[in-house]
């Protein structure tokens, strides 16, 4: 507030919670080597747009710093890139960047991929027919031990296998809703309140404000924990979006708890 106190402006700085550890990306990581000095960037950056003052953004990068120390990273590249951020980065670059035509040279990350993809970089950027365009490399991953041993997704048992029994079939089709189909689906025990008053069976939902319908990608049901729930009036079609770490049916419960008490 001025001296006068006839004006107010408004000033804001970065917040961190109790629960922050700041856990980046540890500096000794198999990672190429500009993707932790993008990640410290994108993290001050933030902090520049946040903070009014210096003051703010200094206390800010302090704070993190300290962090960092333990995570492979010296103060003399933390602060270097502190003062490049502060002094001389604006919005302005980065609007520049969206006008050039990339083209990406897309190969696995390992010493063999980063000598190929230099050579390649080489050749395109010679080629005449290519001027217009800025190459970069883009990394992806190689095919590891988790990815070949685990599947994401489990697989629907085929049920229309011929010369089985019609038993075999049901305990089939029955075996394939409890752990392929995706969806939502009711407990139907006498006691759940939640499954018969407010759950229903379905593998989709719709967004009432942007009319637009969702695939559920789960199986779920309302023994479900670290779960997005969605709540919508019958009355007024407004909708209501939550998040739980416990089950549906604990969660609706405290709702219902909350509405009785008022």
């Amino acid at each position: 507030m001025n001296d006068d106190k006839t004006m107010c402006t408004l000033q804001s700085r970065v917040y961190f919670k109790p629960t922050d550890t700041h856990q980046l990306l540890h500096k000794e990581s198999f990672h190429p080597k500009h993707t932790t000095k993008g990640i410290l960037k994108s993290q001050l950056i933030r902090f520049k747009r946040l903070s009014s003052t210096y003051d703010d953004y200094f206390s800010t990068a302090k704070l993190l710093f300290h962090s960092l120390t333990d995570r492979g990273y010296t103060f003399t590249e933390l602060w270097k890139l502190f003062k490049e951020i502060w002094f001389q980065y604006t919005d302005n670059n980065r609007e520049n960047d969206k006008n050039v035509n990339l083209l990406p040279i897309v190969i696995p990350y390992n010493s063999v991929g980063s000598s190929l993809g230099r050579k390649y970089k080489n050749i395109i950027n010679i080629d005449t027919e290519l001027k217009l365009y800025k190459s970069v490399i883009v990394y992806c991953n190689h095919k590891n031990l988790r990815s070949l041993l685990v599947s994401s997704k489990l697989t629907n048992i085929n049920s229309n296998t011929t010369g089985q029994t019609k038993n075999n079939q049901a305990a089939i089709i029955n075996r394939t809703r409890t752990l392929g189909e995706e969806g939502f689906s009711l407990c139907n025990e006498q006691r759940c309140i939640t499954c018969k008053l407010h759950a229903t069976t379905t593998n989709t939902f719709r967004s009432s404000r942007y009319n637009t319908t969702f695939n559920l990608t789960q199986n779920l049901n309302c023994k479900s924990t670290n779960i997005i729930y969605l709540i919508t009036c019958k009355q007024c079609n407004i909708q209501y979006v939550g998040e739980t770490s416990r089950s549906l049916a604990a969660r609706f419960t405290d709702h219902r708890s909350n509405i009785n008490i008022k």
